[in-house]
């Protein structure tokens, strides 16, 4: 069967050692542009809706896919991912849809959601809505991006973890609940943000300047992070230098040797930063609700 699955744009080459390691019946790319696949897969929907890395997902509608359907319906055209108008040929795609005299169109709170997707070297293709998420609008991590973010620091269940700009612990949840890490700490000097609360995860409402004594030195596999970015409050540059930088110190402080820094991060002064204390190893470009944004990996040296 057919799906298309939305992804983070510009994570592709993250999940494709994930994709790549599952038997091609399971999960095989047949075209992909940056921020959307289209797949096979014989799982139950149920598996590929567990996903974590899928933002949306769609199943493409095939002949005799709706034989059964009975209810309403409603039905959007994305052209390279926006609503747009429906277009005058569009009737050309909805053959199997209007072929069903038991569904009935809808605009509001309907049994099914169709979708048309228009995009680069794909051919208009008529989908059905299994699942989607939406864009925060608070600077709040979504589960797609931290479940990104752990991949791309080859996390693993035995690794011990460190984020010390948790939030509301998008990161700590993600590693405790998708890759079984059990020895989590986040750190927020926000006590009264509502946080994901975990058995695995222990939380230090200090702020990156006071987070070292809490951390024994050379305890560290891991720290995964989504410092600010400037964008959400009124950060000066200078300010966003000295935030970084102590970053980098607990990094030092807190890693095992080989230990790896990840860092999401927005703002363009973190290449900038004195980091030869560090072992550069990766960069990757990503879209994150629209905004550009770096994952940054570093290492301590052995």
């Amino acid at each position: 069967m057919k799906y298309l699955a939305g992804i983070v744009p510009g994570s592709l080459p993250i999940l494709r050692k994930d994709i790549n390691a599952r038997p091609k019946e399971e999960l095989n790319i047949i075209w992909h542009d940056d921020s959307m696949l289209m797949i096979e897969s014989n799982l139950p929907q149920t598996k590929l809706l567990g996903i974590s890395y899928f933002t949306n997902l769609y199943q493409a509608v095939e002949p005799g896919a709706t034989r059964n359907m009975t209810g309403s319906y409603r039905l959007n055209y994305l052209r390279d991912g926006s609503p747009v108008k429906m277009p005058t040929n569009a009737s050309a795609h909805l053959d199997e849809i209007n072929a069903n005299k038991k569904l009935m169109s809808e605009t509001h709170r309907a049994d099914h959601h169709f979708v048309i997707h228009e995009r680069p070297n794909l051919e208009p293709t008529v989908s059905i809505k299994l699942s989607g998420s939406t864009p925060s609008e608070d600077g709040r991590l979504s589960p797609q991006v931290a479940q990104i973010l752990c991949m791309y620091a080859g996390l693993k269940h035995k690794h011990t973890l460190l984020d010390p700009f948790a939030g509301t612990g998008a990161i700590p949840y993600q590693a405790a609940t998708s890759f079984g890490v059990t020895d989590i700490t986040a750190s927020d000097p926000d006590a009264s943000i509502n946080r994901f609360d975990h058995t695995y995860i222990t939380w230090i409402s200090k702020d990156v300047s006071e987070i070292s004594g809490s951390i024994k030195s050379e305890s560290i596999d891991k720290i995964i992070t989504d410092p600010p970015w400037g964008n959400y409050r009124d950060q000066s540059d200078a300010h966003l230098h000295e935030l970084y930088s102590l970053l980098l110190d607990l990094s030092m402080h807190a890693l095992k040797p080989g230990g790896v820094l990840v860092v999401l991060t927005g703002w363009a002064g973190f290449e900038e930063l004195n980091t030869n204390q560090m072992e550069h190893i990766s960069d990757l470009s990503i879209l994150v609700n629209g905004k550009k944004a770096t994952i940054h990996k570093l290492r301590k040296p052995s």
